[in-house]
């Protein structure tokens, strides 16, 4: 057991949370995915314009990525985890909620960037807990585990 954790429960507990954050993360992505025959009927629309949806949810993501990191370094890893699930939900909530393909690419990039806070204050908390070796194992673990 790490010393981090005053007792097994907590470090169990940590990795739980730290995994349902992941999931989060990678499910965004899959769960809708299938659908795009689908919007393409719905939003009247075509197939390039519906890739947009994939494609802002990613340049949200990687963007947030370089200011989520140094905020989690700044501010700390859980309110900024906290923020970006936040977002996330937020653009959730707006995704489940338009009819329009326009605001649906908003929300879908909003997505994009609560996930950047996701990643960063993620897989840092993880490394900061964990000897390298160690993170790295738990890493793979995490994401075997999303599988």
């Amino acid at each position: 057991m790490n010393c981090f954790f005053k007792s097994k429960y907590q470090e169990v507990l940590f990795l739980g949370i730290t995994l349902l954050a992941f999931i989060t993360f990678y499910i965004e992505t899959d769960i809708y995915t299938p659908s795009f025959p689908e919007m393409v009927t719905y939003f009247k629309t075509n197939e390039d314009a519906i890739q947009m949806l994939l494609s802002m949810n990613f340049l949200g993501l990687c963007i947030s990525c370089l200011f989520f990191g140094p905020a989690s370094d700044s501010y700390g890893r859980k309110p900024v985890l906290c923020i970006g699930l936040s977002i996330f939900m937020l653009g959730s909530i707006g995704c489940a909620l338009t009819a329009s393909l326009n605001l649906m690419i908003l929300f879908r990039f909003l997505q994009g960037v609560g996930c950047g806070a996701i990643v960063s204050s993620g897989l840092a908390t993880i490394f900061d807990v964990y000897p390298a070796e160690r993170s790295s194992r738990l890493v793979s673990v995490l994401n075997g585990a999303v599988v």
